[in-house]
């Protein structure tokens, strides 16, 4: 199988929408899934490089290699050329890492997760929804059931050893799972959860996961939609799409809360 992936240098007049989904010579990679188009970030703006047909979805991008999704396979193409196809019967709710595994779910499955390393593909004797993996650690998200009138979206983050026969660790309690970004490190996870302080300014909360606690991050209205994680940083940072103004959030200048 083969399919058109077209490199460019030209940069972008406007973007409303992106998600990182990976790193380039550790600069960030963001796909506009609307142009199905990636965007890497370059010289302090984000450049396209690279487009990819319709009916594809755009999972995980590193030096080595890129994974799409197209309905029921996942499709890598190699630097080298060269180009895998892995296909499942119902696939969805796929995360691809570095080392190339990928954790998913099937038709078949019933909801428990299974993960895919090298050739060999194992049922996870878990339910959830996977968020992102690295270094045979799998963070995913579940559920929970709620009381009348409490919000029906939160779940717990959790951390699965892959390599090891161990129980899952609860990371998090009562996340939200969209807009999740987890450090390449997995030593931080930035959730969807957001709320406004006392003077209505957005905040989004940050998890030390090794820390066991939450910082509550005040993100200007205008940026607090978009986020990467930066290498040379190391941190955080939220940027406005327009004039790409950015606010960086060092997890080590931080205020702490622990988890209660």
């Amino acid at each position: 199988m083969s399919f058109i992936f077209t490199l460019f240098a030209s940069q972008p007049a406007s973007v409303n929408y992106y998600g990182v989904i990976g790193y380039i010579n550790q600069q960030p990679v963001n796909d506009f899934d609307a142009e199905r188009k990636l965007y890497l970030l370059k010289d302090g703006d984000w450049q396209e490089y690279a487009s990819y047909p319709e009916g594809y979805q755009a999972l995980f991008v590193t030096d080595s290699f890129t994974c799409f999704q197209k309905k029921d396979s996942i499709i890598t193409r190699y630097a080298s050329g060269k180009t895998d196809v892995f296909y499942r019967k119902g696939l969805g709710n796929a995360v691809v890492g570095k080392d190339g595994t990928i954790c998913f779910t099937d038709k078949e499955s019933k909801g428990y997760m299974l993960c895919k390393t090298g050739t060999t593909v194992k049922k996870l004797n878990v339910k959830g929804w996977p968020v992102a993996v690295s270094d045979q650690h799998l963070i995913y998200f579940n559920y929970v059931p709620v009381k009348d009138g409490e919000d029906d979206v939160l779940g717990n983050f959790y951390d699965m050893r892959l390599d090891i026969v161990a129980p899952p660790v609860v990371i998090f309690k009562k996340g939200f799972p969209d807009n999740t970004l987890v450090s390449p490190d997995r030593k931080f996870i930035l959730t969807g959860n957001s709320d406004n302080d006392a003077n209505g300014n957005p905040q989004r909360l940050l998890v030390d996961v090794a820390g066991k606690r939450v910082s509550k991050l005040l993100v200007d209205a205008d940026k607090k939609d978009n986020c990467y994680y930066s290498y040379q940083d190391k941190a955080f940072v939220f940027f406005n799409l327009e004039n790409m103004q950015k606010q960086v959030f060092s997890p080590g200048k931080q205020k702490w809360i622990p988890f209660k």
